[in-house]
């Protein structure tokens, strides 16, 4: 009798456990939450509901009241003898309470089914591994591998939810923790986010969503007077996202100008690896160029030529480093060959070394002559 007695829990046990496990559950429906509020989505929107047939749609964007969920389920109604829409609620906290309150019948509460989507889904899955290439679901039973340019990717930074769909038909093949993606050399949310950055389209949202949208079959529609670029699916003509041009992340890159440049690129680097975040590469001269050289870069991450103008006192070292716009995974594989006659025939003068980003041309051991034009030619392979 006494052994059933110490198997018996005591009350502050039971209750210890009962709030370890609401803790758990919190943190489960926070995550899954940004998930599902977009996974049935065709469209994400930027700045406000996109406005059909005259009237506003919804987004799904949730709020929290008392530590639960809930979600706009009328696109208008008519409170106090005013017309109020899922962004006046999502904007107001005191309607958001009042509504909460008085059980209008114009929100949903969320939390308890979306719980049981993330139970689901991490018995189902519970990993991805992405390299450049693919992304790879691993669960306890099987693996599956998915084209990563055939895919869009959804991530928020509030709760690092990260869920990954087919482009094509918006289909969820996974969805959990960014924790639980592993991406060689990448530990960090920042540093996955980044590996993600040089091969994928990135936009964000002002819901707090980033987008990272794979480059396979992509068609770009871009309309000047209310600066709205529309991203979509080429075979089946599949939202894949839409918003201001603004909120298409490349680089340093800002305004509809400098982008637009970029996006009329964007076909010609489809079947590369890595995705620059410029249309063109850029150089800077090394000690090694002399006093007041010129050079000059014309080409992209992939291939170009290269131009150096020696000045006075050239010398030994650097000559020129070419930054090449994009971020390989591992490294770079690059030929570099002497163009112009001089650059030739002073071949053993020279050589370079490269990086994830950058080509670097030294000179070896004797000094190029001054006040001299040299060109070469460069092809790039990153890996």
């Amino acid at each position: 009798m006494s052994d059933v007695k110490d198997k018996v829990p005591s009350m502050e046990d039971i209750m210890k456990r009962l709030e370890a496990a609401e803790q758990k559950a919190n943190v489960a429906e926070a995550k899954v939450a940004a998930l599902e509020a977009v996974a049935g989505q065709t469209e994400i929107d930027l700045a406000e509901s996109a406005p059909v047939g005259g009237k506003p749609t919804l987004t799904g964007e949730t709020f929290i009241v008392d530590k639960s969920e809930y979600k706009v389920v009328v696109p208008v109604i008519n409170h106090n003898g005013k017309d109020i829409t899922e962004a006046d609620i999502l904007a107001d906290k005191d309607l958001q309470k009042e509504l909460v309150k008085g059980r209008f019948g114009v929100i949903r509460k969320v939390a308890a089914w979306l719980l049981f989507l993330f139970a689901f889904s991490t018995a189902q899955a519970t990993s991805v591994t992405i390299n450049a290439n693919s992304a790879e679901v691993i669960s306890t039973t099987k693996r599956e591998f998915y084209a990563l340019q055939d895919m869009r990717i959804i991530y928020r930074a509030s709760n690092d939810a990260f869920e990954i769909q087919t482009a094509e038909t918006i289909s969820k093949v996974w969805g959990g923790d960014i924790d639980s993606v592993t991406i060689s050399g990448a530990s960090t949310a920042s540093q996955k986010l980044a590996f993600l950055r040089t091969l994928m389209l990135e936009a964000t949202t002002t819901s707090g969503y980033r987008v990272f949208i794979g480059r396979n079959s992509v068609e770009f529609n871009y309309t000047s007077a209310t600066n709205r670029l529309d991203i979509k699916h080429g075979r089946n003509k599949q939202p894949l996202w839409f918003g201001s041009i603004d909120s298409l992340q490349v680089g340093a890159l800002s305004g509809s100008t400098a982008k637009l440049a970029w996006i009329r690129e964007v076909n010609k680097w489809r079947d590369r690896l890595c995705l620059p975040n410029a249309v063109s590469a850029t150089i800077a001269a090394g000690a090694a160029a002399g006093s007041s050289p010129t050079v000059s870069v014309s080409g992209d991450a992939y291939s170009g030529v290269i131009s150096i103008t020696t000045g006075t006192s050239a010398t030994t070292g650097t000559l020129a480093t070419v930054t090449l716009k994009i971020t390989a995974p591992t490294g770079t594989r690059i030929v570099v060959s002497g163009l112009s006659g001089i650059s030739k025939t002073h071949d053993s003068r020279w050589t370079y070394s490269t990086t994830t980003t950058t080509l670097v041309l030294t000179n070896q051991t004797t000094a190029f002559s001054d006040a001299t034009l040299y060109t070469f030619t460069y092809y790039t392979e990153p890996y």
